[in-house]
């Protein structure tokens, strides 16, 4: 099947020496017809042509939009072909997503099939390739990242693509990678369109499944290899196999390991991609979310190469920059008056950290078990002691002055590649007087610095956490009066003066909740009673409203993104009526994907890294669904140490793949009977009922203000590093899920 849907400088139709025919209406031919008009499309000029169909731009007659058309040659095509192009059609008309090429017709001219698709503008990655040759690390792994979420919402709606490539991969005019050609997609819920032992696909891109023709193994995983032969492609400037021959080619799809990748690259990243291309699907990544959650990591400077037997040189010399600096984290200094920060065992970037734990409580242990394996992965006893202390002691904790008993957040720092030491932290006081910024570089053990601010005293509170856009631009809440979002002028750099600019909402205070995706490029904004909520681009500041499908809501809750970025996620209130809420599903174009009312008061919902899974805590636990056209129960988590009321959860994450559920919460409220309880941390697993926590944070040394309630939390965009806010200005780092304990790492 063709796969030339774009118009550019480097176009298919120009790079064959086609002339392009001018004028407003053209014609093409088709078996002994020359057609000008298609259905009820006028044909401008032919883009391109192959063996079994021509595509063209088109424009029907009315819409001032051309649009690329792909016409079938069915003289030369059997049932078998024309089930596939049909099969073409079907798959691209439920598909809905930014980075998929969308279809916007189907019909017949005579005997000829023919598909309608949006015209994109720019080039495919094999264009870019055969121009530029390899591509840098970071530019490769980013375009493999867009590709990594396309296709896993692809596979969300049940269809494989298996036919993924550079060719396949569109660039469009603003950057953007766009996936393309569904010839070869399978329902993965249907019948398979290619007879048994038929091979379809590109040799030197498919899977060894797809080579040997065993259809009944093509799954996520196909498709995972054809991303990870795509990435090499980037990375290595020519596919990871080639033969003399396409049976030579796909014997060694099937039976040789690939072509070495350039021994410059970082030997984890090779890892990564060779992972991919493994012949048996089952040793792959298992899904395109999950090597989409691999890319981040590497893309934080967080994913460390594989070791085999005692460990890999490889990594010894990819470690050896960041262990110098290892050995001074948690260095003990004077603290500000301003400002309390946990004291942490003493040491100097040329002192190595103890052969043993020092003298002194569990969390001091644990600390130094955590920092000793930033060293020496293989230290036994630190591996012994870090796994005890996970989740219950964190690697920081500082108290913030604070006159307001309500909720500190903050975010992580962007990191720089290759990082040499964990995240930094912007902290801010919420719904305070005090308008200073924070930042924190919890790992030194030192006390937060002031984040100074221009024009000074612009705010009178913070509402919301503060957003780092892609860009580099703070995104701030603030001004209790009017809810209005400033953002900085230029790119945020810590410890140089931020200078604000408001953008202004639709209504005041509709900015009172916040959300940033995953990727940094979208925020969504709301709060105001029956106002919808606002979909900005970060780049831009260009909004659009999210559609609330007639539901009648009061004021916005919370906002949040899937780890994905593909489903915007938001709760509310019930227009007049507090005790009632509503969980909505957006796609990230701003469409309603399903909604769900709860006899509750809903905190901030969340979801799988597959998109499957919808939750939401609230009171007493928290409530599980399954997102198809609508959201399904699954599971109603009644906690325990929460359902009698004298405690409540104030927000929840999912770990391990969804299968372990990490909730914060506490006492809020003095008079609640038995009084007050400290600030409650806790993991559950997902399935089953217990009365008791799989782990929750100690209570070993809490600082008196933590005698009430931990609140928001928020994952390191690698999930190595968990924030926790408190009230009464304290906030928290502990250990994401990255790396979880031995006990937790089997379902």
């Amino acid at each position: 099947m063709l796969r030339d849907y774009r118009l550019g400088p480097s176009s298919t139709a120009r790079r064959l020496g086609r002339p392009r025919l001018e004028g407003s209406r053209s014609r093409v031919e088709a078996g002994a017809m020359k057609l000008t008009q298609i259905g009820p499309y006028q044909v401008v000029r032919e883009l391109a042509r192959g063996g079994m169909g021509v595509v063209v731009v088109a424009r029907r007659p009315g819409l001032d939009r051309e649009v690329a058309l792909k016409l079938m040659l069915a003289e030369q095509a059997g049932p078998r072909e024309l089930a596939r192009f049909q099969a073409e059609a079907q798959a691209l008309g439920r598909l809905d997503h930014p980075g998929v090429v969308r279809v916007h017709d189907f019909g017949r001219e005579g005997a000829h099939p023919y598909l309608v698709m949006e015209l994109v503008q720019g080039e495919a990655l094999d264009e870019v390739l055969a121009r530029e040759g390899p591509l840098p690390p970071e530019r490769a792994v980013a375009y493999a990242l867009e590709l990594c979420e396309a296709i896993e919402y692809c596979h969300q709606q049940g269809v494989l693509h298996r036919d993924l490539k550079p060719a396949n991969a569109l660039l469009d005019a603003e950057g953007r990678i766009r996936v393309t050609d569904f010839g070869l997609a399978k329902d993965a819920q249907g019948q398979s369109l290619t007879a048994t032992g038929q091979v379809m696909g590109t040799p030197s891109y498919m899977a060894p499944e797809q080579a040997a023709g065993e259809k009944e193994r093509f799954g996520p995983a196909t498709d995972v290899y054809g991303l990870g032969a795509t990435l090499y492609a980037l990375l290595a400037g020519r596919p990871p196999f080639h033969g003399q021959s396409a049976v030579n080619l796909l014997v060694a799809v099937m039976r040789k390991p690939p072509a070495p990748l350039p021994g410059t690259l970082d030997p984890a990243l090779r890892a990564l991609v060779l992972r991919c291309l493994e012949k048996e699907p089952a040793a792959r990544y298992p899904s395109a979310a999950a090597l989409g959650e691999e890319l981040r990591r590497f893309q934080a400077g967080a994913l460390a190469a594989p070791r085999s037997g005692a460990r890999v040189a490889a990594l010894l010399g990819a470690l050896v920059v960041g262990l110098v600096l290892v050995a001074g984290w948690f260095l003990t200094r004077p603290t500000p008056d301003r400002a309390k920060s946990t004291p942490r065992p003493s040491a100097s970037s040329t002192t190595p950290t103890p052969s043993g734990p020092p003298a002194g409580s569990e969390a001091e242990g644990y600390r130094w078990a955590w920092r000793t394996l930033q060293r020496d992965p293989d230290h036994a006893q630190a591996r012994e002691l870090r796994d005890e202390g996970w989740l219950k002691h964190p690697l920081g904790q500082i108290v913030l002055p604070t006159t307001s008993n309500h909720d500190v957040q903050g975010c992580f720092l962007p990191q720089s590649r290759p990082a040499t030491s964990p995240p930094g932290v912007l902290v801010l006081p919420v719904h305070d007087d005090d308008r200073d910024l924070w930042i924190w570089d919890w790992w030194k053990g030192e006390a937060p610095r002031k984040q100074p601010i221009a024009p000074p005293g612009l705010a009178t509170s913070w509402r919301e956490m503060p957003l780092l856009t892609a860009g580099g631009k703070l995104w701030l809440t603030l001004d209790a009066q009017a809810n209005t979002l400033h953002r900085t002028k230029s790119r945020f750099e810590p410890g140089r003066a931020c200078e604000l600019t408001p953008l202004e909402g639709p209504k005041q205070g509709h900015f009172e909740k916040v959300a940033i995706d995953p990727a940094r490029k979208l925020i969504v904004a709301g709060g105001v009673d029956g106002a919808a909520p606002r979909l900005y681009d970060t780049e831009t500041g260009r909004a659009k409203d999210l559609d609330l499908d007639g539901l009648k809501v009061g004021a916005a809750r919370y906002f949040a993104f899937s780890p994905g970025g593909e489903l915007v996620l938001g709760t509310f209130k019930a227009e007049g009526d507090d005790s009632l809420g509503f969980l909505v599903v957006w796609d990230r174009r701003g469409r309603v994907r399903a909604h769900a009312g709860l006899a509750l008061k809903l905190n901030r919902p969340f979801a799988s890294e597959d998109g499957r899974t919808v939750g939401v805590s609230h009171a007493e636990g928290v409530q599980l669904y399954r997102l198809t056209n609508e959201l399904v129960p699954t599971k109603d988590l009644s906690l325990a140490p929460f359902s009698a009321g004298r405690n409540e959860v104030r927000d929840a994450c999912l770990f391990a793949g969804g299968r372990l559920i990490v909730v914060s919460g506490g006492s809020s409220d003095g008079d609640r009977p038995g009084g007050k309880t400290p600030g409650l941390l806790q993991l559950w697993p997902v399935e089953g009922r217990r009365n008791s926590p799989l782990r929750e944070r100690a209570n070993e040394g809490e600082p008196d203000e933590l005698d009430q309630c931990r609140g928001r939390m928020q994952l390191s965009p690698d999930r190595r590093f968990l924030l926790v806010g408190s009230l009464k200005g304290v906030i928290e780092v502990y250990e994401g899920d990255a790396d979880l304990p031995q006990v937790y790492r089997s379902p």
